[in-house]
């Protein structure tokens, strides 16, 4: 079933999803998990995207957002996706299927499936559980509780 997709966005909310757009697009060129080239927040604010137009995007779910915790070590970036909208220094934004067709104006080529030969990590391996209640807040903490 195809996402129901507006195609009447205001301009500040397109103008916020064609960086994530081009991230995306760059990923599938290069036949990668979008993931590996997720933005992070800072970087597209100095592209002008505000907190409020990324939350809105999230929220209707053109946009999917989770912190990194990638490592020295690991061999592809990792991620601990987010329960809210709240967003801190090391929250990555890339476009969920339904921003893909909106920021690609429909082309087909949107579609978010894994390019042939990908080299896409299995969703257990990128991503990581999020910090149980009692945790410390810290990211090291939570990686090693995990």
């Amino acid at each position: 079933m195809k996402p129901q997709v507006r195609q009447d966005l205001p301009a500040e909310v397109m103008a916020a999803l064609a960086p994530l757009w081009k991230a995306w697009a760059c990923a599938r060129d290069l036949k990668l998990d979008p993931w590996e080239i997720a933005l992070r927040l800072l970087q597209l604010e100095k592209l002008g995207a505000s907190e409020s137009n990324l939350r809105w995007l999230v929220l209707n779910g053109y946009v999917d957002h989770a912190d990194e915790v990638t490592t020295f070590h690991d061999p592809a970036r990792r991620f601990r996706p987010r329960v809210n909208v709240s967003f801190t220094g090391e929250t990555c934004f890339v476009l969920s299927e339904k921003g893909a067709l909106v920021a690609g104006h429909g082309r087909k080529t949107t579609h978010l499936t894994p390019p042939p030969n990908s080299q896409i990590l299995p969703k257990s391996s990128r991503f990581v559980p999020s910090c149980p209640i009692g945790i410390a807040n810290s990211a090291y903490s939570c990686l090693t509780a995990a």
